[in-house]
């Protein structure tokens, strides 16, 4: 069972129960079961154990909908009080044995478009099952009980999208299967999926989340669509009304005789006006896991390359834009490491000890046991000499100014702190820069990373990026203008906080003309 809450501390309280099927009281493994606060919003999830078991961490005392579901079966749910009642929990949730059918459902043709809360009975039950498909994915992605072997590719079209130019492919250890760069459902309402910043510009696709928001709900309508010769059936989406943002219309389709979400294809309305052929967007195909969790197993997208030029009309010159390549990114996951228990062939082994500055080094492992011997170092620290957080802050980044450059010039800027870092649970420093726009992690084999900066939407083969420039603790390490930086030399048990400046935006006493690089480390005072 692996538990996925926002919840955590010693004054969290712990809501136990069980999933049985209703009637014959057998216990159901793998259920998904969600915390919704009084208005319906996720505030944890998990899946149940092989016994049926569950347990949702709550952080705030108050009323809570607990909720059992599983694809293909109807959904059931119960109202909890927390803090516990005297003797505690027993909470015993029972799935409705009957499947839900969606290959009777009749459609004829695709039906009209209605928005959330006016959906017909059809619509309903599928939106339902796609709905389930996707809260699923979010709970495995966010409870990370898994690692994966990700490969991703970066392709560059002529302008007709058919010609390859070139292509790029790397792969890398990741503890959720992640998929397209995205936004904040409410962002992604606001402002919609293209952004255009100094830098460039940048295209964003449809996660989970979004799919599954309010925002999404409340500004886009839906129909159904049939595709019999592949026994599925489509939950169509596109704006509610018309607009200047770059939106987003597609398909989610589902299976008609598992119910089980399948793939979601998409592609971009209200492109700029020297955008003038449809063909931009993308697609992620699902997967459900052994445990009984869900993945993004493969992605791609699509888009537009606009670069100005100068035209010439009536013999004076004009600056227009036009599309001067086709941009192509995606990305699957080759391996997957079914159990928590299990580690990657190669690892980072870190041994703490009290007084003494930790050991880590990369090892390898195998099936058989492995025996590592390390030696203590002899250098000894004292707790007066330590770095204390203050109020959520390290005094270290305080004093080098981390911060303010954060809280006044973040959009000049990429800001990773430790918080994230635990969370998504890097083997590498460069693991870290993998969603980052603009930035490239180079697989060139064992133990060598290199990273490069494009300000551009792209990298073309021709330019292939530039290296930036590096600094540990305000002093710099390495050479930009080789190439060559041991980026991945501070072991991320040691890393406190991360800056990325792509272009001159860094801060004047870390100048570099491809960008910096500043890495903060986990040290005493």
């Amino acid at each position: 069972m692996f538990l996925c809450s926002l919840a955590s501390g010693a004054d969290a309280q712990l809501v136990r129960g069980r999933v049985m099927n209703a009637g014959g009281g057998t216990a159901i493994a793998a259920a998904h079961v969600l915390l919704l606060d009084s208005l319906r919003i996720r505030v944890g999830s998990t899946l149940s154990s092989s016994a049926g078991a569950f347990e949702l961490a709550v952080a705030h005392p108050g009323s809570y909908i607990v909720r059992a579901e599983m694809i293909g079966r109807r959904s059931v749910e119960t109202t909890v009080t927390v803090p516990e009642p005297a003797g505690g929990y027993d909470l015993v949730l029972q799935l409705p044995i009957e499947p839900v059918a969606l290959a009777a459902l009749v459609v004829h043709g695709s039906s009209r478009c209605e928005m959330a809360g006016q959906l017909g009975a059809a619509l309903q039950t599928v939106w339902d099952e796609a709905r389930k498909a996707l809260a699923l994915e979010v709970t495995t992605r966010e409870s990370q009980n898994h690692y994966f072997l990700l490969e991703r590719f970066e392709r560059l079209y002529d302008p007709s999208g058919r010609r390859l130019r070139g292509e790029s492919v790397s792969r890398f250890p990741r503890y959720a299967a992640e998929s397209f760069r995205s936004l904040a459902p409410e962002d992604a309402a606001r402002r919609g999926y293209l952004e255009t910043r100094p830098d460039g510009s940048y295209v964003y696709g449809p996660t989970a989340e979004i799919l599954i928001s309010d925002d999404f709900l409340q500004t886009h309508c839906f129909s159904l669509r049939i595709n019999r010769g592949e026994e599925l059936i489509g939950l169509q989406f596109r704006p509610a009304s018309g607009g200047v943002l770059t939106e987003i219309r597609g398909t989610l389709w589902l299976d008609t005789r598992t119910s089980e979400l399948r793939f979601v294809e998409f592609e971009y309305v209200n492109l700029p006006d020297h955008v003038n052929r449809d063909g931009y967007g993308g697609k992620a195909s699902f997967q459900r896991l052994p445990s009984g969790g869900m993945i993004v197993r493969e992605w791609s997208i699509r888009w537009p390359v606009v670069e100005s030029i100068i035209q010439h009309v009536l013999d004076r010159p004009v600056l227009t834009e036009a599309v001067a390549a086709v941009y192509e990114e995606g990305g699957s996951v080759i391996a997957i490491n079914a159990g928590v228990g299990d580690v990657p062939p190669a690892a980072r082994l870190s041994v703490p000890s009290v007084q003494y500055v930790s050991v880590e080094q990369t090892v390898t492992l195998t099936k058989a046991a492995s025996s590592v011997q390390t030696e203590r170092p002899k250098v000894v620290f004292h707790l007066s000499e330590l770095n204390v957080a203050v109020a959520g802050r390290s005094r270290w980044l305080e004093a080098n100014g981390f911060y303010d450059r954060r809280d006044r010039g973040g959009a000049k800027g990429h800001f990773i702190e430790r918080a994230l870092i635990e969370r998504r649970k890097p083997a590498i420093v460069t693991d870290l820069f993998y969603d980052l726009p603009g930035v490239k992690t180079l697989w060139k084999g064992p133990g060598r990373v290199t990273v490069v900066f494009n300000r551009a939407i792209s990298f073309k083969p021709e330019e292939g990026g530039c290296t930036p420039a590096v600094y540990l603790d305000g002093s710099q390490v390495g050479n930009p203008d080789s190439g060559v930086t041991d980026i991945n030399a501070l072991p991320v048990a040691q890393l406190e906080a991360v800056e990325v400046y792509i272009g001159p935006a860094a801060p004047i006493q870390f100048q570099h003309a491809c960008g910096v690089i500043l890495l903060w480390s986990r040290r005493a005072t």
